[in-house]
């Protein structure tokens, strides 16, 4: 970093103020000779002459940097004094004004060299108004000549206090900015540094990722966010390349329109949660999961948006492998559970032995079709809305109970049900039937011997809530979270060895999507609660 006293330094070695020197000392001499050509002595051309080599001393200095910049150079203003003494001796009669040479040595002296040379130029100063007297051999006789002594030093010392003030008060400026631009050097290469950093990050992740401003133009883009674009046929400006873009809805043939639109949507902080589209033409297509949300700095002052997606493409496959599997799997089954069933039947209906075998088969054949009916349920990708009546809550929730009241005793578990009014929802009753049923076995399964299971019913605005409360071993935050995916089974399930395929709450959660409620789970001081809530009829 630069010193503060450098800019004084080069100062030293420029040419200007000698160069302005010897201008007006010619301009003085010529005014001089036009006036009065005998007022030249031989002393003030031998200055002038004197003043032309130390002129051109000084372009020498300039032009060899290698000299330096040292305060040797003062000697070159303090012998231009010297020099001015003579010639404003013989030519202050004829030119009074010829004592403002003095200045600019003085003020080079002033403004680019310590106070002691400045002050060495002030006796200079002295000096070349004091010459007439000393060439005379007699000093100054009354005020008036000490007048003329000492009042163009008076001048030429607050010019140059002037001058003093001046130099040091730019070096403090340039000081000051010399400092900040190295920190700002150093913030841009810090900058610079986290810039190429976030680049490799970015470059690096299982993520494309995109950046864009509050006007939409992007300012980072890694390097799967453009192989995405560029796959789905649009610019990292979010605009197609050609008439339309390959970027289609999950049905995988509707096209989307894609463009800055998805930017301000993020920037005013309208997606909801992640979205799934499919990017290519058919047969090579991706499905990309993407979020964007806005980016707001400490203030909440938002600064732009970020768009991240996630290539999904192997997972949605996989997925869509599983259901096409469920579903064969479930219809080749189904097709011979059927005739077992109905020999079973037969069986049945006579007596004895064969009886008790026949019911046997059919209690058994009975399950395995309602396992195989859940696989089938679990197979399909989406639920058709259901078709909503008036149904009335109350045979809904005490026939769940009737139904696992044995259960719920033979483990020695409590099963009420509170419900002091006869409320009604709209809904699809067989649904909701088998919603409460999944919502009550659960229930009585997770609760151990001497706890107690409650089902309530209530209003809550314009909706009906059905609330299935137990004391059992409760849910941890990821239980509630994977609770409702496919297979899914607790670690206490697994350990006390409940039946079950953990597909319960994954058909109740779509149930009761389908029915437009909800279905939600939350964790209580003893057990859980799960909550039901539909319109009310």
């Amino acid at each position: 970093m630069a010193s503060s006293a450098e800019p004084l330094e080069r100062t030293r070695r420029l040419p200007f103020a000698q160069l302005l020197f010897a201008l007006a000392v010619a301009i003085v001499l010529g005014f001089g000779l036009t006036i009065e050509p005998a007022a030249l002595t031989p002393a003030a051309t031998s200055a002038a002459a004197a003043i032309v080599v130390l002129t051109v001393a000084q372009l020498v200095v300039w032009r060899m940097p290698r000299l330096g910049d040292g305060l040797w150079l003062a000697v070159i203003p303090l012998l231009d004094l010297l020099c001015s003494a003579p010639i404003r001796g013989a030519l202050v009669g004829v030119l009074p004004a010829v004592g403002i040479i003095v200045a600019f040595p003085m003020v080079w002296l002033a403004f680019s060299f310590p106070w002691p040379l400045a002050l060495a130029g002030l006796c200079g100063v002295l000096f070349v108004t004091a010459y007439p007297f000393i060439v005379a051999g007699q000093p100054p006789q009354s005020f008036a000549q000490w007048a003329v002594v000492l009042s163009l030093p008076i001048m030429v010392t607050l010019l140059g206090a002037l001058s003093f003030a001046v130099a040091r008060q730019l070096s403090r400026t340039h000081t000051a900015l010399t400092s900040a631009s190295g920190r700002m050097r150093e913030a841009v290469r810090s900058t610079a540094a986290n810039a190429a950093t976030m680049r490799a990050i970015t470059d690096t992740t299982a993520d494309a990722i995109a950046m864009f401003d509050r006007e939409g133009r992007p300012l980072l883009v890694n390097s799967l966010a453009r192989e995405l674009a560029e796959h789905g046929g649009v610019t990292t400006e979010l605009r197609p390349m050609a008439e339309a873009a390959d970027v289609f809805d999950v049905d995988r043939t509707t096209r989307l329109d894609i463009g800055p639109e998805i930017v301000q949507l993020a920037l005013s902080d309208e997606f909801d949660g992640p979205r799934q589209v499919w990017v290519g033409r058919a047969g090579r297509q991706r499905a990309i999961s993407f979020l964007a949300r806005p980016v707001r700095d400490s203030e909440g002052e938002v600064l732009g948006a970020i768009v991240v997606g996630h290539d999904v493409t192997a997972l949605v496959e996989a997925v869509e492998v599983r259901d096409h599997f469920l579903d064969t799997v479930g219809h080749e089954l189904k097709t011979p559970l059927t005739t077992i069933l109905g020999h079973a039947a037969l069986i049945s209906a006579e007596t004895g032995a064969v009886a008790r075998s026949g019911a046997a088969i059919e209690r058994a054949g009975d399950r395995l079709l309602g396992v195989v009916n859940q696989l089938l349920a679990a197979s399909r990708s989406d639920f058709a809305e259901a078709v909503l009546e008036p149904v009335p809550l109350a045979p809904i929730v005490e026939g769940a109970r009737a139904r696992f009241a044995g259960e719920a005793a033979a483990k020695g578990v409590g099963l009420a049900v509170v419900d002091d009014e006869a409320r009604w929802a709209m809904a699809d009753a067989r649904d909701l039937t088998q919603i409460v049923d999944v919502l009550v076995s659960n229930a009585v399964a997770f609760t151990p011997p001497g706890g107690s299971v409650t089902v309530l019913v209530r209003d809550v605005g314009d909706d009906v809530e059905v609330e299935v409360r137990d004391t059992g071993v409760g849910m941890t935050p990821d239980e509630l979270r994977q609770a409702a995916d496919p297979f899914y089974r607790s670690p206490y399930a697994e350990e006390q060895a409940i039946p079950g395929l953990g597909l319960g709450l994954t058909l109740a959660t779509r149930l009761a999507a389908s029915n437009g409620g909800e279905l939600t789970l939350r964790a209580a001081a003893i057990g859980t609660r799960a909550t039901l809530r539909v319109r009310s009829a």
